[in-house]
């Protein structure tokens, strides 16, 4: 196993297993090979309370066996027991409740368990093999820590994961140490000075420490040769995955905070929105100021429309056309998951109250994206006309 792979085990190895403390059975056999690598062992003989679940997030690996009762089974069994349908239900609350791959080690046959986990998440098995993993015991125990790293090279999301959380702990640790030595109270220091300029407050710390942190990350965070597995992408995986990177869901932002970028339409059935407003004002105008609530806070909304579909007919035509955008009016790409391009004019604007626009908030786009929408703006707002010069001017200058 490359040492580069090895060094991804950062944090406790968990396992659930009824046989994890005996040290003659091939569970005990793997839990000694995973302390002797100086990885710790949180060990279950029974499934746990999903309360336990939350701290699992910062786990090495998390290894959960199939049959907890000890028990023999005969070969060709096919009816799942009680017992089964338990474990089942608790890897899909797992699966659920934790971003992590999950390793089944068992002596049951490993068909009949994805069978099972199949009828379990009504899922096929290639999707479920994004995070699980079904192994025989006795596949995995002459080198187990092998098994798990080779299973994250082959799942480029995962070994992402894991080597950004590497190098996320050490630049965040950096951070904390050296503010602390300006003073152990600098986050109250800075949350006085942001209150005290009208800014709100707990957003903007988050900022200030999340930018000090990820410019700590080094530039070899990620090693390319483990990221290219799987890049057979249609157009369609693609821009999704386009959207994700430029798109915050609402789903997943707080509903206090307002921000450049946060773009809003009415629900449709379908079809895409007709219409998508976007969020251009600065960050320092939507907070609410002294004597105003966050009702109060009025916006400045981009109108954006879709394009027509015949401009859309080529790909090398939507590209030249992205290309050469106008001064008076941007492109934007990134709010429809399913790709379809918006053209914002910039003399097509509006001002609401967020009273009048919160419950129609689907998402926010993300920097660059949203500042580039701003600058853009700006230098519409500010353009100076000239001249044209006539087509003569230029006669005798060959």
């Amino acid at each position: 196993m490359a040492e580069e792979l090895r060094d991804l085990l950062v944090g406790p190895a968990v396992i659930v297993d009824d046989e994890v403390n005996d040290t003659a059975t091939e569970i005990g056999a793997i839990r000694a090979e995973i302390e002797r690598q100086q990885i710790p062992v949180v060990a279950y003989v029974a499934i746990p309370d999903d309360n336990a679940l939350r701290h699992w997030q910062v786990s090495s690996m998390i290894i959960v066996d199939w049959d907890l009762t000890g028990e023999e089974r005969l070969p060709g069994v096919s009816t799942p027991s009680v017992l089964e349908t338990g474990i089942a239900q608790f890897i899909k609350r797992l699966v659920d409740s934790v971003y992590a791959p999950v390793f089944i080690f068992t002596r049951e046959d490993v068909e009949l368990v994805w069978q099972i986990l199949e009828a379990e998440f009504d899922a096929e098995r290639a999707e479920l093999q994004r995070r699980i993993e079904v192994r025989a015991k006795s596949a995995v125990i002459a080198d187990v820590l092998a098994a798990v790293t080779d299973w994250w090279v082959k799942h480029p999301a995962m070994y992402a994961l894991k080597a950004w959380d590497r190098s996320y702990a050490a630049a965040r640790e950096s951070t904390f140490r050296e503010f602390e030595e300006s003073s152990p109270s600098w986050p109250g220091a800075l949350w006085a000075a942001l209150e005290a300029e009208g800014s709100s407050p707990g957003p903007e710390l988050a900022d200030v420490i999340g930018r000090n942190v990820v410019n700590r990350l080094p530039s070899d965070l990620f090693n390319p040769a483990h990221l290219h597995t799987a890049m057979d992408l249609d157009g369609a995986s693609l821009r999704r995955i386009l959207h994700r990177q430029a798109v915050i869901d609402e789903v997943s932002l707080d509903g206090s905070t307002i921000s450049p970028g946060d773009f809003f339409f009415e629900e449709v059935a379908g079809d895409r929105p007709p219409r998508i407003l976007i969020n251009v004002s600065p960050s320092c105008d939507t907070v609410a100021r002294a004597g105003e609530s966050l009702d109060d806070v009025r916006l400045l909304l981009l109108i954006a429309e879709p394009m027509a579909p015949e401009v859309l007919k080529r790909a090398r035509k939507v590209h030249e056309l992205y290309r050469a955008q106008k001064t008076t009016e941007a492109i934007i790409w990134h709010v429809d998951p399913l790709g379809w391009p918006y053209k914002v004019k910039f003399s097509s604007w509006n001002t609401l109250s967020w009273s009048e626009v919160k419950e129609m908030r689907r998402g926010r786009l993300l920097d660059p994206y949203a500042t580039q929408l701003q600058e853009q703006l700006g230098q519409y707002l500010y353009r100076r006309g000239f001249m044209a010069l006539p087509e003569r001017a230029f006669e005798g200058l060959s």
